[in-house]
């Protein structure tokens, strides 16, 4: 057999008898297999071995396609008994002939779902969901401020901070919707530093952290 030949005669009957894409998987693979096996003219392997190399995990389809491509001449097989591996032989097509042109199109049988390609306007519409994902904003609670306070050592006055931008619904003093209050007060923050304010050292219940007080 040549080996060249039986791939390209195979190629062309596949296309012109639409055969499925896990059958033609398998018969590459079987004949890997004989080419292995130093073109014995025929050979034996188990189910499991040839879905393994194949990537097919259902036997069942495994089964289906195999028996497409006895079906159309391509492979002859005598299934083993139980626990024994099949016997196989690949059918010749230099010698057979084979003309694909002539062949009856057949209607491909578990063609695989090919995953639709992203175009340049769904991209967009993605990129629009985590833009509109990022300008969502949750105003803190005070003891949301509270607890932030605590956790950096802030001096500024987590009361002062929340009703400033809760009572302007979180507009800032440049007019821009807040995004991250936790910038925000940090920024109160670097401000207040630079101020140098004297302020008033203030503990709360629990001891830890300190907060300024007026």
């Amino acid at each position: 057999m040549n080996y060249i030949k039986q791939l390209n005669l195979f190629d062309d009957l596949s296309v012109a008898i639409g055969l499925p894409t896990s059958a033609q998987t398998i018969y590459y693979k079987l004949l890997s297999l004989n080419n292995r096996a130093a073109w014995a003219e025929t050979f034996i392997a188990t189910n499991q071995v040839i879905m393994f190399r194949a990537g097919i995990r259902d036997e069942k389809t495994f089964i289906r396609n195999r028996n497409l491509l006895k079906q159309a001449n391509l492979i002859d097989f005598v299934p083993g008994k139980k626990g024994q591996p099949t016997r196989y032989k690949i059918i010749d097509l230099e010698f057979t002939g084979y003309n694909p042109v002539y062949m009856p199109v057949q209607t491909p049988v578990n063609m695989p779902v090919k995953t639709p390609v992203q175009t340049p306007d769904i991209y967009k519409q993605e990129e629009n969901k985590k833009e509109k994902s990022k300008k969502n904003f949750t105003p803190p609670t005070l003891e949301d401020v509270k607890v932030y306070c605590l956790e950096k050592e802030l001096t500024v006055n987590p009361a002062d901070f929340y009703n400033y931008f809760e009572s302007g619904n979180w507009i800032d003093s440049k007019g821009n919707k807040v995004r991250n209050w936790k910038q925000k007060i940090l920024t109160w923050q670097n401000y207040s530093s630079r101020q140098n304010k004297q302020a008033t050292v203030y503990k709360p219940p629990n001891g830890k952290g300190v907060f300024v007080a007026d």
